[in-house]
């Protein structure tokens, strides 16, 4: 069986290599939600104040860590012109995505604005479907229609609760903007998938460097200039407002360029729905942190989540087995045919060493 495990690690090293690079790119991410909730609660810091440095430092990281892959300005340079267009394309999907589910944020809960935003899978699998020819199987679409469910469950409670208490801040403009948040997201991932198909030297993370660096000079704009700690509203040590904003935007900066990199390795569906993690994370380190206990609903659709996508893992790692047999059977097929089929050979065979038997017998030796 040395055959099928050669043929199933080439499977599946790529798509493991990107399932890894995914979940270290929401590892880094789900602090997030502990850093706006420390710096806006606790400290009183200004929403767009927190985007704007958010944005900033993940484009400074983003910046060196193009500076550090391409080695000089003349390839950087070069990798952006490789690809121009999905250059251009990728800064407005940066861009996009940074602005306007920070936006929803202002607009509506944040319930209702991470249930709007946790459809991008859906949309990944759609514009990956017309855009790209992927095809989604059916253990993927399965998967992601529970994955939606499990955001459901985590949410839903949540927007009912706040209704319940008389806090009804659910606008049609709020869940306009978390749904654009959430295209915007899955356009990025289509764009580097298409890139890495059809432009592979372009410079993706260089369009996500100047993507933040666009959404941090807006959100400059909407905040009027107030983004330092006291204008901001900051109260407390100034190390506490900035250690925060610049571990966020190393989180953000290192999420975005995982999200250049692995849809040249997995589909923008399962790009989408590993990123759903952050629903459930985001919660539980808020709790680490806070001792804010999260509701039992976020322990269920986290659990149903982490079923789902432990089970999708394990059904594709079972179809890429069955692939290397049938690889196996086929490549052993044309052996035992030309053995089976081509008796005459043999004995053509056995007849030239029986000539050569007699000769040597009789006293010539063969030329």
């Amino acid at each position: 069986r040395g055959m099928e495990g050669t043929v199933l690690s080439s499977r599946w090293a790529p798509r493991l290599q990107g399932l890894l690079l995914m979940l270290l790119g929401v590892a880094t991410i789900s602090p997030d939600s502990a850093v706006i909730r420390f710096l806006a609660v606790y400290r009183g810091v200004s929403q767009w104040g927190l985007v704007t440095w958010k944005n900033i430092f993940a484009a400074v990281f983003q910046v060196m860590y193009v500076a550090w892959e391409a080695g000089s300005a003349k390839a950087i340079l070069h990798g952006i012109r490789a690809g121009p267009w999905h250059v251009a394309v990728g800064v407005l999907m940066q861009a996009g995505n940074s602005i306007t589910f920070n936006l929803s944020l202002v607009h509506t809960s944040s319930g209702t604005a991470l249930l709007m935003y946790s459809l991008n899978p859906l949309w990944s699998a759609v514009l990956g479907y017309f855009l790209l020819g992927d095809t989604v199987p059916r253990q993927t679409l399965a998967a992601l229609v529970v994955s939606l469910l499990a955001v459901g469950i985590v949410c839903f409670p949540l927007i009912l609760a706040r209704e319940e208490n008389g806090h009804v801040d659910i606008s049609w403009l709020g869940m306009a903007l978390a749904l654009s948040g959430g295209f915007f997201l899955s356009g990025l991932i289509t764009v580097s998938r298409h890139a890495s198909f059809h432009s592979p030297t372009c410079n993706m993370p260089a369009a996500l460097a100047l993507g933040s660096l666009c959404g941090g000079l807006g959100s400059l704009l909407l905040a009027q200039g107030k983004v330092l700690p006291g204008p901001a509203g900051f109260s407390g040590p100034t190390w506490q407002f900035w250690l925060p904003l610049v571990g966020g935007g190393l989180g953000e900066g290192i999420f975005f360029v995982v999200i250049s990199i692995v849809p040249a390795l997995i589909t923008g569906a399962e790009v989408g729905m590993i990123a759903l993690l952050e629903v459930i994370l985001g919660p539980l380190l808020v709790f680490f942190a806070f001792g804010e206990i999260p509701s039992t609903w976020t322990f269920v659709g986290g659990s149903i989540l982490l079923l789902t996508l432990a089970l999708h893992e394990l059904s594709s790692l079972i179809g890429a087995a069955g692939s290397s047999d049938a690889t196996e059977l086929e490549a052993n097929k044309p052996s035992n045919q030309k053995g089976t089929d081509n008796p005459t050979d043999e004995n053509d065979s056995n007849t030239s060493v029986g000539n050569a038997s007699s000769t040597e017998a009789s006293g010539d030796l063969p030329v």
